[in-house]
């Protein structure tokens, strides 16, 4: 798109943090992977959902490197780090809980 020149729907263009943004009609300009992940969907996300990247490649605009991800509650991956500290925080309650009783 030329500098200067007034952006047309479907207009593309690469940000700063090196997103792909599409100039849309009712949203201005949006992130092409939330418009590909809407079109997934069916819908339009939700305000506590986002687009993330699967490869972490902000280039890689393939529908399946594109996930949704519910705010609030963490990545998958840190939700099961965090259940596995629970789980060896109270086996080790067990343990000395067991050795009281000895």
């Amino acid at each position: 798109m030329p500098r200067g020149k007034p952006a047309q729907v479907g207009d593309e263009t690469v940000n700063a943090l090196g997103y792909t943004q599409v100039k849309t009609e009712d949203r201005n300009w949006v992130g092409k992977h939330i418009l590909i992940l809407e079109e997934k969907l069916g819908r339009r996300l939700k305000a506590n959902e986002r687009a993330v990247f699967v490869d972490g490649n902000k280039q890689n605009l393939k529908p399946d490197n594109i996930e949704l991800v519910v705010t609030g509650q963490g990545s998958i991956y840190a939700r099961i780090a965090k259940l596995e500290a629970e789980i060896e925080d109270r086996q080790a309650l067990i343990k000395d809980l067991r050795a009281q009783l000895e």
